[in-house]
């Protein structure tokens, strides 16, 4: 049996620190931009005294027909995620990253767009000869 190599370890910690810093990240960005919404809708609703009346009346209603869960509140809307670019760029230099610390690569040894890419075709289509007999860049 093969013992798991150091530098596996370390890729996956940093995969998995990258991946929960980036979601705690978008989750706190969420919550910040659900309160500067919830205040907006406060000063329009304020503004009215018919408006008000009507949004208690549609809270008491939601509260006394429905219990909603804190959790379901919370969730993290995967649609608005999606439509996010800094998203995607977060999850691309994660699992790039991961990949480089897998093979034990250095940001120093690609000197081309060729290598980087070689480096990441290799990673995907010989991940167990790259795990058995190292990484052999051009």
């Amino acid at each position: 049996m093969k013992i798991i190599d150091s530098t596996i370890i370390v890729a996956l910690i940093s995969m998995a620190g990258t991946i929960i810093g980036s979601m705690i990240g978008v989750m706190k960005s969420n919550d910040k931009t659900l309160y500067r919404i919830e205040q907006l809708e406060k000063v329009e609703a304020h503004n009215n005294l018919v408006e008000r009346m009507t949004i208690v009346e549609q809270e008491e209603k939601s509260m006394n027909n429905e219990s909603k869960d804190w959790s379901v509140k919370n969730m993290i809307n995967w649609k608005i995620r999606f439509k996010n670019p800094v998203f995607y760029i977060q999850l691309i230099v994660s699992i790039i990253s991961s990949i480089f610390a897998y093979m034990g690569i250095t940001a120093s040894e690609i000197t081309s767009w060729y290598k980087l890419f070689e480096i990441i075709r290799q990673a995907f289509f010989k991940p167990i000869y790259n795990f058995y007999y190292g990484y052999k860049y051009l």
